[in-house]
C-alpha cells in the first residue's frame, strides 16, 4: 500500500496537472478569440473600403450628371442666342466646344473676382 504522503503527493500533481491544462486550454481559447476579433476587425475593414468605394463612385457619378445637365442646358440657352443672333445651327455645333471652354472659363475668373473681393472688403486678407 502506498503512504499517505504518496497518495497526497499524486493528488497535488493532479490537481497542478489539470491546472495546466485548464491554463492551457484558457490560452487557446484566449488565441482563438483574438483571431476571430482579428477576422472581423478586418471584413469590417473591406465593407468599409467597399462602402466608401460605392459613395465615391456615386458622388462623381452624380457630379458628372450634374455638369452633364449644366452644359446642355447652357448649350440650349448658346444655342437659341446664337440662332437668333442670325447663326447657323451647323456652325454652333463646330463653336460649341470652344464657346464652352470660354465660358467655363469665364464663370471661374468671375467667382474668383468675387472671392477676391470679398476677401478684401471684410478686411481678412488682402489679396
Amino acid at each position: 500500500m502506498t503512504s499517505f504522503a504518496q497518495r497526497a503527493q499524486r493528488e497535488v500533481e493532479r490537481i497542478k496537472d489539470m491546472e495546466v491544462r485548464d491554463k492551457e486550454r484558457r490560452q487557446e481559447k484566449l488565441a482563438e478569440l483574438a483571431e476571430a476579433s482579428r477576422r472581423r476587425r478586418e471584413a469590417a475593414a473591406i465593407e468599409e473600403a467597399r462602402l466608401r468605394g460605392e459613395r465615391d463612385a456615386k458622388l462623381i457619378r452624380e457630379q458628372n450628371d450634374r455638369v452633364a445637365a449644366q452644359e446642355r442646358l447652357e448649350k440650349h440657352r448658346a444655342r437659341t442666342s446664337w440662332v437668333a443672333q442670325g447663326g447657323r445651327a451647323e456652325a454652333f455645333e463646330q463653336a460649341w466646344p470652344e464657346i464652352w471652354q470660354e465660358m467655363l472659363k469665364s464663370r471661374t475668373l468671375e467667382v474668383e473676382h468675387a472671392f477676391r473681393q470679398a476677401m478684401r472688403e471684410s478686411r481678412v486678407s488682402s489679396i
